[in-house]
């Protein structure tokens, strides 16, 4: 692996680490939390970005990235393939009476300030780490299918949720054969932050059709 990828990973997993042992030891509450990771996503994107800065020219895998109509086709058809691997994965768990998983949607909704760091930083940051040097690194060393399988387990098991961990691995899979189709890093950027984004918006819609029918109740009653 090269240094630069090294002293990348360092960073980032320290980082977070330590934010997260921060947030244990001393019980820090949501606002400081907020504070913090607007403090330390941007270092670490900043800082990841710095190191790949050269690696970012180069493409990972042997051969042209794709056009920009194939593209976007490819991220139509990763988002719909990632949302029925949920839907599918959520229906399986459902017959052994397991919890799903937890999205973004209730993070963002007890602190909508954190909107930036969970739906645009995190996923720059992420994708730079799995996809960027993770997947790169074992494509060196294995096929593809291999590659991609192990950074799913790692990105999964890296959220330390066992009842997230189906669907984070799904995802991952998705992301990362994105990547590959493609060979552009943008498209596993652009559909996580779709992704981490989507059930928000999906829920402020849902919310806002409610409002709107029950209104339209109440004016409906009166006439």
């Amino acid at each position: 692996m090269k240094q630069n990828f090294r002293y990348a990973l360092l960073i980032y997993f320290c980082s977070l680490l330590l934010l997260d042992l921060m947030v244990y030891i001393f019980n820090i509450d949501n606002r400081l939390l907020e504070v913090l990771s607007y403090i330390i996503f941007p270092l670490l994107l900043i800082m990841i970005t710095y190191l790949l800065k050269e690696d970012l020219k180069v493409k990972v895998f042997e051969k042209d990235k794709s056009s920009v109509k194939k593209t976007i086709s490819v991220i139509c058809m990763s988002f719909f393939m990632a949302f029925a691997g949920i839907k599918i994965i959520t229906l399986v768990k459902s017959f052994f009476g397991t919890p799903n998983e937890i999205n973004t949607t209730n993070d963002i909704n007890s602190s909508p300030f954190m909107i930036i760091p969970i739906v645009l930083l995190g996923p720059l940051v992420e994708e730079l780490v799995f996809r960027r040097i993770i997947l790169h690194v074992f494509s060196k060393k294995f096929n593809i299918l291999r590659s991609i399988i192990l950074t799913s387990i790692l990105f999964s098991s890296w959220h330390f949720s066992i009842v997230s961990f189906p669907h984070l691995f799904w995802i991952s899979i998705v992301f990362s054969y994105s990547y590959y189709l493609t060979n552009r890093l943008s498209v596993p950027i652009i559909l996580h932050i779709i992704w981490n984004l989507s059930p928000f918006i999906l829920l402020k819609i849902w919310n806002l059709l409610h409002t709107l029918l029950f209104n339209f109740g109440l004016i409906v009653g009166n006439i």
